[in-house]
């Protein structure tokens, strides 16, 4: 989480500011001890408080790909018989 949150900011920074190598940002970044040291206590009073409404948005979403997965096997199949024909 903490990697994807940096990598978000990097490139967004970029688009504001020039930065030569978002790359070696991102990983100095990533090796600074007190921004990984915050970044994981906020994350983690973030996931105590929203857990379970994260938890709950997390499961609409799985089940919405399935749903969306079944509909696009279906449509599949139906045009693989409508070729036999």
């Amino acid at each position: 989480m903490i990697k994807s949150f940096l990598s978000f900011t990097t490139k967004a920074l970029s688009l504001v500011v020039k930065i030569k190598d978002i790359n070696a940002l991102q990983n100095e970044l990533k090796n600074d001890y007190i921004i990984t040291k915050e970044m994981s206590a906020l994350s983690g009073g973030l996931a105590l408080r929203c857990g379970r409404l994260l938890a709950v948005a997390l499961m609409k979403i799985i089940l919405l790909v399935i749903k969306m997965g079944i509909r696009l096997l279906g449509l599949m199949k139906y045009q693989m018989l409508s070729n036999l024909q």
